[in-house]
C-alpha cells in the first residue's frame, strides 16, 4: 500500500521520481506473513523509469518474497533534460 503522498510521477524528472517514491509503500504488517517465501506478480499500467516498481518490489524482497515479476502494459521513455 502507498503511504507517501507523492506528486505525479508524470510531471518529475527521472532523477526526482527515483527519490520521490523512496519509502512510499510498505505491506500492511498482517499481510507481510502472506509474502514470505512467495513468487510476486506485480502490474503496472504505464512504466517510464521504473521507479515505482523498484520500491514496491523492495518492499516485497524485504518481506521475504522469493521471486518478483513486474508486467507493464506501456513503456514510454522520459526526455532528456
Amino acid at each position: 500500500m502507498r503511504i507517501k503522498d507523492t506528486p505525479a510521477q508524470s510531471a518529475l524528472p527521472r532523477k526526482d521520481r527515483l527519490t520521490s517514491v523512496e519509502d512510499a509503500y510498505a505491506l500492511d504488517p498482517l499481510h507481510s506473513q502472506r509474502v514470505h517465501g512467495k513468487r510476486i506478480v506485480m502490474l503496472d499500467d504505464v512504466m517510464t523509469t521504473g521507479a515505482s516498481l523498484g520500491a514496491a518490489a523492495k518492499v516485497l524482497r524485504q518481506a521475504g518474497a522469493t521471486h518478483i515479476t513486474a508486467l507493464v502494459f506501456a513503456r514510454t521513455h522520459l526526455a532528456p533534460h
